[in-house]
């Protein structure tokens, strides 16, 4: 299954995966809900082989699911979402996480 779609994962590395399921993601309360996306919280979730690691964490939020979440939060919120709206502390990271990533892509880009 992993020869249909090739993952990338943080550093470069090949991200194994067994198959995907669609899930309905719904996220915390202040979170835009079903604005965003086509209209639809059903996105992939992978499938992945049982390691020491993946037993302790339930599911592993791609950033195509983050970066809507983004756009929809900034839309409705203006760009200080993180100020105004109470987001869970390891969904700020990671909205973080993406906004110095993509800083980094434009300033290797030259923009």
């Amino acid at each position: 299954m992993s020869q249909f779609l090739s993952l990338e994962a943080a550093g470069g590395y090949q991200l194994p995966y067994l198959g995907f399921v669609e899930a309905n993601i719904v996220f915390p309360r202040g979170f835009p809900q079903n604005s965003w996306c086509e209209d639809s919280g059903y996105f992939p979730v992978l499938v992945v082989e049982d390691t020491s690691y993946n037993s302790r964490v339930s599911l592993l939020i791609g950033t195509n699911i983050l970066k809507c979440q983004k756009i929809a939060l900034r839309e409705q919120y203006g760009d200080r979402f993180l100020q105004k709206v109470e987001i869970p502390v390891c969904l700020q990271m990671a909205l973080k996480s993406l906004a110095l990533q993509e800083k980094d892509l434009k300033r290797s880009n030259g923009v």
